[in-house]
């Protein structure tokens, strides 16, 4: 059984022995926390993970230069490696001798095929909670800055149980509502949910995400929005709705929008651990996909995560 609680975070609570692992990308929000905690927990408690391609980029580059120099690890990953990640964070774990603070993850620049599966595996690993960060981006009031990140492949996550039965799938939307269509167009669901989700005191992104998202809101059975910030019950909803459907056929989530939800919808199918209940990851296609710097703002989520 798991046990997901939303937690507040507050950086007077972080100790020299605390464990906080990262991942850098383009996004100036990723480098955020390290910044903030780098001086409060000590460098051999600190990973830093950071993409491939980053190494054209002179001036990130840089930055994790120095960062190793300090005595952080950092460890260079490409975009689908994802089932490694896990691998490469217990690895580094295992190199620490005594465990004796908490375990933080900043998720926030990390693609849904390394993140999902890492609450999981990594509580298992340390028979302990494990709590995970999110710092809110401060994105621009022009959705269409955001190019569509197109289709690459997909990857489930639960099993089906392949009935012959109708089939009903809980879309998560965002910003990108032109990869959205596509994905419907290709899915052909015979019904479908649609869920979004926001940070409660941002009612404007929640409106724009609707605005954009009209056609594929017409023909939804239903929709429902969730707040970013309340993860438990986000988890605990659609935890709901999953088993609200199952009758009915297999229930299928695939997650888009903040990732926040794409967690959660993740997190479904290995908590309700029943057939019927799965999760498809749509992985971007990177042709497609033109990365765009997201701002940090002073708002940071956290959940605890623990296997119990």
């Amino acid at each position: 059984m798991q046990k997901i609680r939303n937690v507040e975070f507050e950086l007077d609570t972080i100790s020299e022995n605390d464990i906080f692992i990262c991942a850098i990308g383009y996004e100036e929000r990723s480098r955020y926390l390290l910044n903030k905690l780098k001086n409060l927990v000590s460098h051999d408690k600190i990973l830093m993970l950071y993409f491939d391609d980053l190494r054209e980029t002179k001036e990130i580059m840089t930055y994790i230069e120095e960062k190793r120099i300090y005595g952080i690890k950092t460890i260079n990953v490409k975009y689908e490696q994802g089932d490694d990640v896990a691998d490469l964070i217990i690895a580094f774990l295992d190199g620490i001798k005594d465990i004796i603070g908490n375990v933080y993850i900043d998720y926030s620049a990390m693609p849904r095929s390394w993140y999902s599966k890492l609450p999981d595996k990594i509580s298992q690993k340390l028979q302990a909670e494990v709590y995970f960060l999110y710092v809110v981006g401060d994105y621009p009031c022009d959705y269409k800055a955001y190019p569509s990140a197109g289709i690459d492949s997909y990857s489930l996550i639960g099993r089906s149980s392949l009935r012959d039965k109708k089939r009903l799938h809980i879309i998560g939307i965002g910003y990108d509502s032109v990869r959205t269509e596509a994905l419907l167009s290709i899915l052909d669901p015979d019904m479908y949910a649609v869920c979004s989700a926001h940070y409660s005191q941002d009612d404007d992104m929640e409106q724009r995400v609707q605005e954009v998202n009209l056609k594929v809101l017409e023909r939804a059975v239903s929709s429902v929005s969730l707040f970013t910030d309340d993860f438990s019950f986000l988890v605990a909803r659609l935890c709901e709705m999953a088993n609200e459907y199952l009758p009915l056929g297999d229930v299928v989530f695939v997650p888009d929008g903040p990732k926040p939800l794409i967690m959660a919808m993740s997190l479904v199918p290995q908590i309700i651990n029943k057939e019927g209940v799965v999760c498809m990851h749509v992985s971007r296609n990177l042709e497609c996909y033109e990365p765009m710097d997201v701002q940090p703002t002073e708002k940071v989520l956290c959940f605890g995560y623990m296997n119990v």
